[in-house]
């Protein structure tokens, strides 16, 4: 049943705070929208937090959610947890009582401590899983010399998902080199999100010892509609034959009772990399037009396949290229930041110097996203 700003009106709300996890629904450059029908009402309502558009499917909107129960103000919440196309509207300054049992006060640790180590390795024996999931992101935040192994042990050992999955994204954010035989354990973990999320960020890895684990992973969870989506999303990830006798060879093990899921992917392994070359052949084609190539390339931003790092670096370095479309090629190079080797893309640019600089001034950009930490 749909629910419309007039039904809204016509109600005295009395949630202080509201998380909407739907499109369009916080769309305040609209002269209507349901964010605004809550916190513009005779009701309680405090503040909002929503989505716009909503550009992202697989998301964490309820990251340290846990912590409002501690008195987190909501403003604090929105800093550690906002991501594209999501807006809070209403007092940032609210917090609900803390009830949680935390001896502290939530936000003047989140600021007064930033940056200590030692307060927030106390923090990871707290009974509150979120406030555990909070210490690793400060540590993180604080460049904990012994990170990279405190977030392993800390998905392997949490029993709290909240946990796990932080410890899952530091990890693949930030140390992509490290982080295979984390991401092939959690392709099967008991909690979905984490699952999806580490599908996710096979693909933007790309290292091919994940294969066999993401092949695994689909014969596990392939009746799973998002965790299927994901894997046909990546499909260009890996080298298509190699995958493609991965799956047969796993597959030769199983018994199955309906075996169409998998015929499908045997099958669409052939198209997509008929597709793929058909691509990088218009890519290479000295006739293909700048509006075509760059069309070609662009998409590689969101799917930053190994494949695609040749070409892109050999439009840079092509002086005869237009300088559009060696631009074009440069800041696609900057969606490759969690790529398990883009150390070798970092040095093929730094060690590369031309007379243009509009091209190279997007070099040094993409060179800075590259190096650059998430958090």
């Amino acid at each position: 049943m749909d629910i419309y700003t007039e039904d809204i009106r016509l109600l005295t709300p009395n949630a202080r705070f509201i998380l909407f996890d739907a499109c369009f629904n916080a769309s305040f450059h609209l002269d209507d929208n349901i964010v605004g029908s809550y916190i513009f009402n005779k009701g309680k309502t405090i503040a909002t937090m929503g989505c716009t558009v909503n550009t992202i499917q697989d998301k964490w909107p309820d990251e340290f959610l846990g912590l409002l129960a501690a008195g987190m103000r909501i403003g604090q919440f929105t800093r550690f947890t906002c991501f594209l196309e999501n807006h809070l509207i209403g007092d940032p300054t609210f917090h609900f009582t803390n009830n949680a049992g935390l001896d502290m006060d939530i936000n003047q640790a989140l600021v007064v401590q930033e940056g200590n180590v030692t307060f927030w390795k106390k923090q990871l024996n707290s009974p509150m899983a979120d406030m555990q999931a909070m210490a690793l992101r400060q540590l993180s935040m604080a460049n904990y010399s012994g990170l990279v192994e405190l977030l392993k042990k800390s998905y392997y050992e949490s029993n709290y998902f909240v946990v796990r999955l932080e410890a899952l994204r530091l990890l693949a954010l930030n140390y992509p080199t490290e982080v295979a035989d984390v991401l092939q354990t959690a392709m099967n973990d008991s909690y979905e999100l984490i699952r999806r999320y580490a599908v996710e960020y096979v693909e933007k890895n790309c290292n091919p010892e994940l294969l066999p684990a993401w092949i695994e992973s689909y014969l596990l969870r392939g009746h799973e509609n998002r965790h299927r989506f994901r894997i046909f999303s990546a499909i260009n990830t890996f080298d298509h034959d190699m995958a493609l006798n991965e799956l047969k060879k796993q597959a030769a093990d199983w018994s199955f009772y309906d075996s169409s899921y998998v015929n499908e992917l045997l099958e669409y392994f052939p198209r997509q990399k008929k597709g793929l070359e058909r691509d990088f052949a218009l890519i290479g084609n000295p006739e293909s037009t700048t509006k075509q190539i760059q069309s070609e390339i662009s998409r590689f931003r969101n799917k930053p396949i190994t494949k695609a790092i040749d070409p892109l670096l050999n439009i840079i370095k092509n002086e005869s290229q237009e300088e559009e479309l060696r631009i074009a090629a440069a800041e696609t190079l900057g969606w490759y930041n969690l790529y398990h080797d883009k150390t070798s893309i970092i040095k093929e640019l730094e060690t590369f110097q031309t007379s243009k600089k509009k091209v190279m001034n997007e070099i040094v950009k993409t060179i800075n996203r590259l190096k650059g930490k998430n958090r």
